[in-house]
Parts: structure tokens; C-alpha cells; sequence
């Protein structure tokens, strides 16, 4: 069998860091036979190209040498930390800018002398509209009124917490016209979350 290539994904540091993380394994017949070394590809001696090539939500591509940008060596490299972090800057933000909330479209491609194996997979950057239901949430205390048992504003958070957690679910499942419907629901529910006494 030959090379199976996996990515995962995590947005990091204020979200101006996009982590990507090689979790192919390492080659085991039975449990594991598209992974890293014999018979497969050998991580420390057969990579001769790697890139990610990433599509933002705006549509812009933005490709990254994970080689000679990022200076990553697979020459020492250990099949269990194969971690490429991708700041803004490679993706056209300055360093100030945090990330668009939105699905990136990232290919993972490694090169070796006979063969390319690529992976393609979506990911959901969320971490500005996680910010704001966070400040959504920390008002829960100011808001309720016991007095009143009114719990409006508190199921207005709630909602907006399951849309959060139903569009990253869209994203992971590759639905991106359900992401899309679901964010633009988000967005306005929790552009008009407001607790009126």
C-alpha cells in the first residue's frame, strides 16, 4: 500500500496561528499500512518537496514551503511530530491580524522522487466568533434576573453556543454551504443578543 498522508488542524495563539499537524503514523501492516517507512515512504530520507497549499475564506491562495519556509527538516524529523505551524503572515495578514473566522481549504502535499501524495481538508478557523460568545457567556451573571426567572438572554446564549458548536460539525463534515448557513444565522443572533430589563 502506499502512502496515506492525514492533517489535522488547530487554531492557536489569539488566532493568528494555524497549526497543522501530520497524523499519518507509522507504517504497521495490519493497523496502519498507508503510514510513514517501510515499505511506504521514508520520512528521513525520501521527502523531497513539501507544501501546503491553503485557500482562505475569501478565496485568495496562499502557497507555503514547508521546507524552506517554514525551515522544517524531515531529515531528523520523527513521524510523531510532524507539526507545521503556519502564522499569518504566510496566509497575507500583518502579524497583528488575527485570522478570519471562516473554512480554509488546505492540501497537504509531500514529494519524493517517484511519486506525489497529496491530502485535501477543510478546516473551521472560529476563534473570533468563539471570542464573542465567550463575552456573550461572562454577562450570564450580570444578566439573569432571578426576580424576574427571566431567562431569555440565557437561552439566546445558549443557542448561539450550539450554532457554534453545529458549524464547526458542518465544517468537520465538509458541508460547507450548511457552514455558511449556519454562521450567517450565528452571526446575526449574536449581533442582536441583548438582555432588556
Amino acid at each position: 500500500m502506499a502512502l496515506t498522508l492525514s492533517l489535522a488542524s488547530c487554531q492557536s495563539n489569539g488566532c493568528k496561528l494555524l497549526t497543522l499537524t501530520d497524523n499519518t503514523g507509522l507504517y504497521q501492516a495490519i493497523t496502519n499500512p498507508g503510514g510513514w517507512n517501510s515499505p511506504n515512504v521514508d520520512l528521513n530520507t525520501e521527502v523531497s518537496i513539501a507544501t501546503l497549499s491553503i485557500i482562505d475564506p475569501a478565496g485568495a491562495t496562499h502557497l507555503v514551503d514547508i521546507i524552506n519556509d517554514l525551515g522544517f527538516d524531515f531529515t531528523t524529523a520523527i513521524w510523531d511530530t510532524l507539526e507545521y505551524e503556519v502564522d499569518n503572515t504566510y496566509l497575507g495578514l500583518a502579524s497583528d491580524i488575527a485570522l478570519s473566522d471562516g473554512i480554509y481549504n488546505v492540501t497537504y502535499t509531500i514529494r519524493t522522487i517517484a511519486a506525489d501524495y497529496t491530502v485535501e481538508r477543510n478546516f473551521a478557523v472560529m476563534c473570533n466568533t468563539a471570542c464573542d460568545i465567550a463575552n456573550l457567556i461572562k454577562l450570564i451573571p450580570e444578566q439573569y434576573n432571578c426576580n424576574k426567572c427571566n431567562t431569555d438572554y440565557i437561552n439566546q446564549v445558549f443557542l448561539c453556543y450550539m450554532l457554534y458548536q453545529s458549524a464547526l460539525s458542518a465544517a468537520y463534515c465538509g458541508s460547507e454551504s450548511e457552514y455558511n448557513n449556519i454562521m450567517t444565522s450565528l452571526t446575526t443572533l449574536i449581533n442582536n443578543t441583548k438582555y432588556e430589563l
